[in-house]
C-alpha cells in the first residue's frame, strides 16, 4: 500500500463527512452493494491478508455458506398449505376429519356428530409438512411466519355477507308487520335502531387519525437532517460505570447489577450504587432480623413459622427486644456501679484544682484575698459568657423575645448594663403605654369636638321613628311580613349585586329554560333521571362501572337504564378500576362522553394514574389535539359504621391533579343541574356524591335546566360571620345555625342594641350568619368568595376532609393571601381528625365535624351569645 499524503486524508475525511451528511453518495464495495457511511472504519478495513484495496464487508460475512444457499432463519414455509385431498376415509387418518396428516387426538376441527370415518363426507384436505432447520433467535419466536394477511379478507367478506343478510331479513319482519298491521311502535324501533347503527359506522369511519409520515434518509443518501435527529442518550449505562473485568456483573437480559460497581468512589459523587442499595433499603433490614429471629426461635423449639402467622412472630420479637434492652440496661448499671463511668462530669472540687499561671491567695477561711478565683469553664459554647454578661442569651422572656436575665436586653451582642439597664427597659416601656394613651386621649378630643360643630345637631326628622318615646301603632301583620320578605332578598342581591349581568352562569342562579316544577325525587332518582335525559339526547354519552348494567349500580343510580340503551352503552366492566378508566379516557379521546362509576370513591385511588396521568394532563400533553369529555363519578364521605376504606374523603387528593374540576353536590335540585352540566362540559370533572345523601328527597327542575359548575350557592345571607361549606356539611351548619337561632343568638362585638318590635311573633329571622356552599371546589368561585369576605370580615370553614392538606386548608390559604386585609379575625377551620375513620358509631362520630363544634366556634369567633331583647 502506497503512502498516504496530508492533503489526500484532509480530502478523504471531507469526503466521509459529506457521506455522513447525506451530500455525497455512499461508496459501493466489490459486490456494487452500498457501504454505510456510519459503520467505523475498523469494521470496513480488511485484513492485511485478504489484499482488499477498498473498504468491503466481506471479510464480515459467514465465509462457511455456500454459494446459493439461502439462510435458514429467513426461509418461509407454506403455512396453510394442502398437498392431497382425499375422497373417502383412510385407514390410519384421522376418524374426526379424515386428514392424514395427524391423528384423531391431535385435530383442531370441532367434533362431529358423527366422524369422517362413518360419513364419509367433508374429507379433510392433507397438510404439507416441512421439516426446516430454523436455527435463529427471531426465526424460532416468529409466530408470523408463513401467514398471508390476504387470507383476512376471506373473514370480512363473510361479516359483509351475513350484515347483508340480517338487514334484508330485518326488513322483510318489519315489512310483514306493517302488512299485517301490527303497527308503528316497532317499526319506529327498528327504523331508529338501523339509523343508530348507521350514524355509528359513520362517526367511526370519521374517526381515523391522521397519518403521520417521517421522510428517512437512505443509506445513499440525499436526504439531510437524519444524523442530527438522532435521540441523544444523557445518562450512562450501568456496564460503563466501571470497565474492569473484574467489577460488578451485568446481566443484559435483566439489565440488572447487583453490586456496586464502583465500591472505592465516595458515595457523595455516585450516581449508581447497584440494585442491592436499593433492595436492602427501608423496611428490609427490620424485615430480615423478623425473619432471622423466627428462625432461630423454632431452631430451639419454639412452634412458630412467619408465613403462617406473622402477628405472633412480630409480638415475641417484640417482648424478645424489651428483655434484651432491660438486660442490657441492668447490666450497664452494674458494670458502671463496680467500675465507675470515665465520662462522667467531674465534682466541682476537682475543677477548682485545674492548673493555671494567674497568682491566686487565700486566707485561713477560704475567701480570696489577692487575686481572682479561677473556675473551669464549660466546654458549652451556650455556657460562655459575653460582654461581661453574667447570664447566657435564652434565659429571660418577655413579650415574645429572648434576652438575658442579668440586664433584661433582647440584643444578643449587646454590652451588659446591670440593674441599670432593666430599670431603663421598665421606663422606656412605661413610656410607650403613656404616649399611646395620651395619642388616643386627643384623637377622642377631637371627635367630641367635630361633633359639637357639626351641622346635624338638632335636626329632627320628617316622619317617626321606633323608639322608647313613640306611641305604640297596630302593625299590619301581611305589610310586615312582605317587608321582611324584602329586606332578606335586598340581602341576598347584595353579595350576587352582578348575577344578572353576568348570564347564566350567576352565583346560585339557575339556567331555567323551562322552569317547571317537577314532584319530589331522592337524590339518587334524580341523578338517574339527568342521566337518561343525556343519553336520551345526545347518542355520544354512555356509562360504564362494575355493576352499573344489570344491577343497577351499588345506589341504583344506574337502575334499568340497561333496558333502554343496551349493554354497550351502559357497560359492565369487571372489578379493573384501573383498566376501565382507562377505558373511559380512550373513549372520551373518540368523541364519546363517558361517565365512570366508581363502586366507592376509595377505590378510585387504584386509578390514580389515569385521572392524572391521562385525563388531566392529555388535553396539555397533546397541544390542544385531544380533550377528554370524562365525568367521573361515585358515592364518597363518611357513612353509617363503613370502616376505615369505605370512608375516605379524597377531594384533598385529586384536587392537586392539574386539568381536572372537582364539583361536590348537596340538594336533589342542584345534583341533578350539575351532573347534566358535568356532562355537557368539554374538561374532566370528578364528581362527588355523598353517601348519607342519597335518600334526601326534594324538587327538581325540568329537563333544561343546568347549574354552572363555577359558582358557589348562597345558602344563607348575612352580615357578621362567613360559613364556607360544601356536600353533607352544608345541613350540619344549617343545623348549628337553627340552634343559635333557638338561643336568640346575637354577637355583643360591635352589634347595635335590638329594635324593639311590637309584635314579636313577626320577628324577622336573624340575618348575621352567612352560609355558602361551595359546589366547585377546584376552581373556587373567588367573585363570591371575596364578596362574603369583604362584607363579613369573619370566616368559618366546615368541611368533612381530613385537616392536613384538605379543602379548606387551600381555602384558608387563598382568602390570607388574597383577602387578609379584609379580615378582622383569623380563620377558623373545622375538619375531621387525622385518623383513619373507626368503625364504633361513637368513634366515627368523635372524627368529623359535629353541628356543636360549629355553635361553640362562631360564639367564640363572633362573642358569647346574648338573648334578644323583646318588647
Amino acid at each position: 500500500m502506497s503512502a498516504v499524503t496530508a492533503d489526500e486524508r484532509r480530502r478523504q475525511k471531507e469526503l466521509d463527512e459529506a457521506r455522513k451528511a447525506g451530500l455525497a453518495p455512499a461508496e459501493k464495495d466489490e459486490d456494487g452493494k452500498e457501504i454505510n457511511p456510519h459503520i467505523p472504519q475498523y469494521m470496513t478495513s480488511a485484513p492485511w491478508y485478504l489484499n482488499k484495496d477498498k473498504p468491503t464487508l466481506q471479510h464480515q460475512r459467514n465465509w462457511n455458506k455456500k454459494e446459493g444457499e439461502d439462510d435458514p432463519s429467513l426461509r418461509w414455509y407454506d403455512r396453510g398449505a394442502k398437498v392431497f385431498q382425499a375422497t373417502k376415509w383412510r385407514k390410519g387418518s384421522c376418524e374426526n376429519c379424515g386428514s392424514m396428516t395427524h391423528v384423531t387426538k391431535d385435530c383442531l376441527e370441532r367434533p362431529r356428530n358423527k366422524g369422517a370415518k362413518y360419513t364419509n363426507k367433508n374429507i379433510a384436505a392433507d397438510d404439507k409438512i416441512e421439516e426446516l432447520k430454523i436455527t435463529g433467535f427471531d426465526a424460532k419466536r416468529d409466530r408470523w411466519n408463513g401467514y398471508d394477511p390476504k387470507e383476512y379478507s376471506k373473514i370480512i367478506d363473510r361479516h359483509e355477507q351475513l350484515e347483508s343478510i340480517r338487514k334484508e331479513l330485518k326488513q322483510k319482519e318489519l315489512a310483514q308487520e306493517l302488512y299485517h298491521g301490527k303497527g308503528g311502535e316497532a317499526a319506529a324501533a327498528v327504523g331508529s335502531a338501523a339509523d343508530d347503527d348507521d350514524a355509528k359506522i359513520r362517526e367511526e369511519e370519521d374517526a381515523g387519525f391522521s397519518e403521520v409520515k417521517k421522510r428517512v434518509r437512505t443509506v445513499a443518501g440525499g436526504s439531510t437532517g437524519s444524523v442530527r435527529n438522532l435521540r441523544i442518550r444523557e445518562d450512562t449505562a450501568k456496564y460503563l460505570l466501571n470497565l474492569d473485568v473484574n467489577s460488578a456483573h451485568y446481566d443484559p437480559k435483566t439489565r440488572s447489577m447487583r453490586e456496586d460497581p464502583t465500591p472505592d468512589k465516595p458515595l457523595d459523587k455516585k450516581t449508581y450504587a447497584g440494585d442491592n442499595f436499593v433492595r436492602k433499603s427501608g423496611d428490609y433490614h427490620a424485615w430480615q432480623e423478623l425473619q432471622i429471629h423466627a428462625m432461630t426461635a423454632f431452631e430451639k423449639g419454639a412452634d412458630v413459622n412467619i408465613m403462617a402467622n406473622p402477628s405472633l412472630v412480630e409480638k415475641m420479637y417484640q417482648q424478645f427486644k424489651a428483655k434484651k434492652d432491660s438486660l442490657a440496661a441492668a447490666t450497664k448499671q452494674d458494670v458502671l456501679q463496680k467500675y465507675g463511668n470515665a465520662a462522667e462530669k467531674p465534682p466541682e472540687e476537682l475543677a477548682l484544682l485545674t492548673g493555671t499561671e494567674k497568682y491566686v491567695e487565700y486566707d485561713r477561711m477560704g475567701r480570696v484575698v489577692r487575686g481572682q478565683e479561677n473556675r473551669a469553664r464549660s466546654r458549652y459554647e451556650e455556657d460562655v459568657y459575653l460582654n461581661n454578661h453574667t447570664s447566657v442569651f435564652g434565659s429571660w422572656w418577655h413579650d415574645g423575645s429572648w434576652g438575658y436575665a442579668c440586664c433584661h436586653q433582647t440584643l444578643k451582642n449587646s454590652y451588659c448594663t446591670g440593674r441599670a439597664g432593666e430599670r431603663a427597659a421598665v421606663e422606656v416601656a412605661a413610656q410607650m403605654v403613656a404616649n399611646m394613651e395620651a395619642k388616643a386621649k386627643e384623637a377622642d378630643e377631637l371627635l367630641q369636638k367635630r361633633r359639637e360643630e357639626s351641622k346635624l345637631n338638632g335636626h329632627k326628622p320628617h316622619v317617626d321613628v321606633w323608639g322608647s318615646e313613640t306611641a305604640e301603632v297596630e302593625l299590619d301583620a301581611t305589610k310586615v311580613k312582605e317587608a321582611v320578605q324584602r329586606l332578606e332578598k335586598a340581602e341576598r342581591e347584595a353579595v350576587d349585586d352582578e348575577g344578572k349581568r353576568a348570564g347564566p352562569c350567576s352565583r346560585g342562579a339557575l339556567q331555567v329554560a323551562a322552569a317547571a316544577k317537577k314532584g319530589e325525587l331522592f337524590m339518587w332518582q334524580a341523578l338517574r333521571e339527568g342521566l337518561d335525559e343525556e343519553m336520551s339526547s345526545d347518542p355520544t354519552v354512555c356509562i360504564m362501572g362494575e355493576d352499573v348494567g344489570h344491577y343497577g349500580g351499588s345506589y341504583k343510580v344506574t337502575l334499568d337504564l340497561y333496558k333502554k340503551y343496551g349493554d354497550l352503552r351502559v357497560l359492565d366492566t369487571p372489578i379493573c378500576e384501573n383498566g376501565f378508566m382507562g377505558v373511559g379516557v380512550g373513549a372520551a379521546m373518540t368523541g364519546l362522553r363517558p361517565v365512570v362509576e366508581g363502586m366507592n370513591m376509595g377505590f378510585l385511588l387504584l386509578a390514580f394514574n389515569q385521572i392524572s396521568n391521562n385525563c388531566g394532563m392529555l388535553h396539555y400533553t397533546s397541544g390542544g389535539q385531544y380533550s377528554t369529555p370524562l365525568v367521573i363519578r361515585g358515592p364518597g364521605g363518611v357513612g353509617r359504621q363503613l370502616g376505615a376504606e369505605h370512608s375516605q374523603r379524597l377531594e384533598s387528593y385529586f384536587q392537586s391533579i392539574p386539568g381536572v374540576q372537582l364539583v361536590a353536590v348537596s340538594t336533589v335540585r342542584n345534583s341533578k343541574a350539575l351532573f347534566k352540566s358535568a356532562i355537557r362540559s368539554n374538561n374532566p370533572v370528578i364528581f362527588f356524591e355523598h353517601v348519607l345523601l342519597y335518600n334526601l328527597k326534594g324538587e327538581v327542575g325540568g329537563p333544561d335546566e343546568y347549574q354552572c359548575l363555577e359558582k358557589a350557592e348562597m345558602v344563607r345571607p348575612g352580615t357578621d360571620i362567613s360559613i364556607f361549606t360544601y356536600s353533607r356539611m352544608r345541613y350540619v351548619v344549617m343545623q348549628a345555625v337553627a340552634e343559635l337561632e333557638k338561643k336568640g343568638y346575637n354577637p355583643e362585638v360591635g352589634a347595635p342594641a335590638p329594635i324593639p318590635y311590637p309584635n314579636p311573633s313577626l320577628l324577622p329571622t336573624p340575618a348575621w350568619l352567612q352560609v355558602i356552599d361551595l359546589i366547585s371546589l377546584k376552581p373556587f368561585d373567588m367573585e363570591a368568595i371575596s364578596k362574603s369576605v369583604k362584607k363579613t370580615r369573619k370566616v368559618l370553614i366546615v368541611e368533612e376532609c381530613m385537616k392536613t392538606g384538605g379543602i379548606g386548608a387551600s381555602l384558608s390559604a387563598v382568602i390570607s393571601e388574597s383577602l387578609f386585609n379584609e379580615l378582622d379575625h383569623e380563620v377558623v377551620r373545622l375538619s375531621s381528625q387525622d385518623v383513619p375513620t373507626a368503625y364504633a358509631y361513637e368513634l366515627e362520630a368523635a372524627t368529623i365535624v359535629q353541628s356543636v363544634q360549629v355553635v361553640e366556634a362562631v360564639e367564640r369567633v363572633c362573642g358569647k351569645t346574648r338573648a334578644l331583647a323583646l318588647a
